[in-house]
């Protein structure tokens, strides 16, 4: 019965390991699809919004210039919370090197992960704006 046990330990520890490989699969996949999305629709919004830019540039009133506002606008906060995902995610990596460091479990993997989860949040605020933008001039 007690080699059971260990079986049973050692296959639960098994399942945990690949529960752990997964998820920095699907953090890094994460990562990759936001980089992609970026290339592939910016060239659009461009394509689509400098003519209506352009158009603007005859309305006198600035208040009337809706796109231009619109792009103004949306980039400004996309930077804004795209800093601030940054740092909050910056801060929460740090604390979670120092309670691993404690644990006396330190890895690098933890640490390409952590650049990964970095980069993933402080792109998603841009990449949900550019997808809006391809939907809404598309």
């Amino acid at each position: 019965m007690n080699k059971h046990v260990g079986v049973d330990t050692e296959f639960n520890e098994m399942i945990a390991l690949a529960d752990e490989v997964s998820e920095r699969a699907e953090s890094w996949a994460d990562g990759i699809a936001d980089w992609m999305t970026l290339m592939h629709l910016t060239p659009f919004v461009l394509g689509v919004r400098v003519p209506k830019l352009i158009a603007e540039t005859r309305v006198y009133s600035p208040f009337d210039r809706e796109e231009t506002r619109l792009a103004v606008c949306e980039k400004v906060e996309a930077v804004v919370e795209g800093a601030f995902a940054l740092q909050l995610s910056c801060y929460a990596s740090l604390l979670q090197f120092q309670a691993s460091a404690m644990e006396g479990r330190f890895l690098m993997s933890d640490v390409k992960r952590s650049f990964d989860e970095i980069s993933s949040s402080a792109l998603t605020p841009a990449v949900e704006r550019l997808r809006s933008n391809a939907e809404r001039l598309g």
